[in-house]
C-alpha cells in the first residue's frame, strides 16, 4: 500500500536539473551509509520540509555507535571507540488553533526547534532557533592517503533564523530569510600548544534556498519506494571574528564575508515489489579561506566536496537489508594553506532494518570509506576512523499516518 507522490517522476529534463544542482552545493551529515529515518541538525537545516509517511508523531532512537580505525593514532584523531548516540524529534501539525508545521529535534550533533507557519502548500513564515553544544573542528591536510591534522579544538554554535516560505510549484518550495549565529570556541585535550584557536564572534546574513521532492512511502513499514528529494542552499554570512589562528605555518584571519553553497538529492528506483535501488548525493562549495565552515569535523574536510552512495534495497517484509557502495571526491588546502589538493575516496556500507511490531524498530548500520578523516562520533573527543557502525532501538509514539 503506497502513499502516492505528488508529481511526475519520469521528466528528462528534471533528471538533467536534479544532477546538475545536486552536484553544486551542500552541508549534510555525510557520516556512514545515511539512513532515511534517521534526521540530523544538518538535514533539518537543509532539508526544510522533510516528508515522512505520517504527519504527526514523537519519534526517539537510542543506541550504540563506534569506529573502527585501521591503524589507531589518538593524536590523528584515529581511534577505536564506542559511545552511545541517538536522537529524539518531534512533529506536530498544529500550533495551538493554528496550522503548522512543528519540528522539535535533540541529539549530539546539536537541538533545533523550527516553526512553519500555515500548511505546505501555503505562504507563511518560519522561526528557527537551534544550536551546537558538542561541536568539533578538525584542520589540517593530507599527504598523499595519509592524514596529518595541524589543530583540533572544539567549541559550540547557536541561533536564529526568520524565514519566509512559500509554494513554488507542486512539490516545490522555496525560502529566503535573514539569520544570526554565534560561535565560542575553547581549547580541549587534543589541541596542540603551539595551535592558536578563532576568537568568539558573530555572524550574520541571509539565505536562500528550495526543495523539490515527489516521494511515495510504503504505508506498512514506512519506507520510501520511489520518487526523489532534492534539496539546495545558498547563503551569504558576515563575521565579526578578528583574531588570527592557526600554526606557524599558516595563520590568518577570516575575511569578513563569505558565500556558501550546499545541496542534497536522495532518489528511488522500484526494481520490483521488494527491491529498490537508494542513490544519494551530497555536495558542498565554499570559499577556501572559511577556515570554520571547511574544518567542521561533523562533514567531509574541504572546501568543495562531493559524497555519493548506491544503495540496493532488499525487502523481506519486516527486515530491509540495504549493501551500498560509496565514492567521495574531497579538495582541500595544503599545510600552508596555498595548494590545492584533489582526493577521491571508496567505500561502502551494509544497513539493517527490522520493523519489531508497530512501535519498535531494530537499526544496524555498517560503513567504510578509505578516507582516514571521517566525521566524529564521540561527545567529549573528537575521533574517526574508517570504519564506522551504529546498533540500536527506533521507536515511534503517536504517528498518526497521511
Amino acid at each position: 500500500m503506497l502513499c502516492e507522490p505528488r508529481s511526475d517522476l519520469r521528466s528528462p529534463s528534471l533528471v538533467l536539473l536534479v544532477a546538475a544542482a545536486a552536484a553544486f552545493g551542500a552541508t549534510v551529515t555525510a557520516q556512514g551509509y545515511r539512513d532515511y529515518r534517521a534526521p540530523s541538525y544538518r538535514d533539518f537545516e537543509l532539508v526544510r520540509e522533510r516528508p515522512t509517511p505520517w504527519r504527526t508523531g514523537f519519534v526517539v532512537r537510542g543506541g550504540i555507535a563506534g569506529t573502527i580505525a585501521s591503524d589507531e593514532d589518538p593524536a590523528l584523531a584515529r581511534e577505536s571507540v564506542t559511545s552511545f548516540d541517538g536522537f529524539a524529534w518531534f512533529r506536530g501539525d498544529h500550533l495551538g488553533d493554528r496550522d503548522a508545521q512543528v519540528d522539535l529535534y535533540a541529539a549530539r550533533d546539536g537541538v533545533i526547534a523550527s516553526i512553519r507557519d500555515g500548511r505546505r502548500e501555503e505562504t507563511g513564515g518560519r522561526l528557527e532557533l537551534g544550536g551546537r553544544f558538542f561541536g568539533k573542528w578538525r584542520e589540517g591536510f593530507y599527504r598523499g592517503d595519509d592524514w596529518v591534522p595541524t589543530g583540533q579544538y572544539e567549541g559550540r554554535d547557536y541561533g536564529a533564523y526568520l524565514g519566509f516560505a512559500a509554494p513554488v510549484a507542486e512539490g516545490m518550495s522555496g525560502e529566503i530569510g535573514p539569520f544570526w549565529r554565534r560561535y565560542d570556541f575553547t581549547r580541549g585535550d587534543q589541541t596542540l600548544s603551539t595551535y592558536a584557536i578563532p576568537d568568539d564572534f558573530d555572524a550574520f546574513g541571509g539565505r536562500a534556498q528550495f526543495q523539490h521532492e515527489s516521494l511515495a512511502f510504503d504505508r506498512q513499514y514506512g519506507r520510501p519506494i520511489e520518487g526523489f528529494l532534492l534539496a539546495g542552499r545558498i547563503e551569504y554570512e558576515r563575521n565579526g571574528s578578528n583574531d588570527p589562528f592557526g600554526t606557524a605555518l599558516w595563520t590568518s584571519t577570516l575575511p569578513n564575508a563569505f558565500w556558501r553553497g550546499w545541496g542534497h538529492l536522495e532518489w528511488y528506483f522500484p526494481q520490483d515489489e521488494s527491491t529498490v535501488w537508494e542513490w544519494q548525493l551530497d555536495a558542498s562549495l565554499s570559499d577556501e579561506a572559511d577556515r570554520i565552515h571547511n574544518y567542521d569535523a561533523s562533514k567531509p574536510m574541504g572546501h568543495l566536496w562531493v559524497d555519493t552512495s548506491l544503495g540496493y534495497r532488499m525487502g523481506f517484509g519486516e527486515i530491509a537489508l540495504t549493501p551500498s557502495a560509496r565514492g567521495q571526491f574531497t579538495r582541500s588546502v595544503d599545510e600552508a594553506g596555498v595548494a590545492t589538493n584533489d582526493d577521491l575516496w571508496f567505500g561502502g556500507g551494509l544497513h539493517l532494518d527490522w520493523q519489531l511490531g508497530e512501535t519498535f524498530v531494530f537499526i544496524a548500520d555498517y560503513s567504510y570509506l578509505n578516507n582516514p578523516n571521517r566525521p566524529t562520533v564521540s561527545f567529549d573527543r573528537d575521533v574517526g576512523g574508517e570504519h564506522q557502525f551504529f546498533a540500536g532501538l527506533e521507536a515511534r509514539f503517536g504517528t498518526a499516518m497521511r
